[in-house]
């Protein structure tokens, strides 16, 4: 099982579609970890310090970095408990090379993914694209 984990700072909203402006970055976070725990073997949990503190306290590399850095660091990214980002949101290209698995934008003209189709990418298909 690959887990990725994303320890976030206190939002108002997962979504990013908070306010007068949507943030893109959130809104693609949301969208990648809904795919992801749609894979078996994969997990993706976010963690949002307003409401999910006892997580932060829980992780000790969180924990550390959050000691050393204070909320600067946010948002951290874990793969396996293993830190593998701090300060922003990782790209769809890291989180791919983080769990070994091609994450493309719906609509991308990928040709790599899914034998040169990007239809289905994820859906019980073994071509390793999502």
């Amino acid at each position: 099982m690959i887990k990725l984990e994303i320890f976030e700072p206190a939002l108002c909203c997962s979504t990013g579609v908070c306010g007068p402006s949507a943030n893109d970055d959130l809104m693609m976070i949301t969208s990648l970890v809904t795919t992801v725990n749609t894979i078996d073997g994969y997990e993706a949990v976010r963690y949002n310090l307003s409401g999910d503190t006892q997580a932060f306290v829980n992780n000790e590399n969180v924990t550390a970095i959050l000691q050393e850095k204070q909320s600067e660091a946010l948002p951290i990214t874990l793969v396996n408990g293993e830190v593998k980002k701090t300060g922003e949101y990782p790209t769809l290209e890291e989180i791919s090379d983080y769990m070994e698995v091609k994450f493309v934008m719906a609509g991308s003209s990928d040709k790599e993914c899914c034998g040169g189709s990007n239809e289905d990418c994820c859906g019980g298909s073994d071509s390793g694209c999502c």
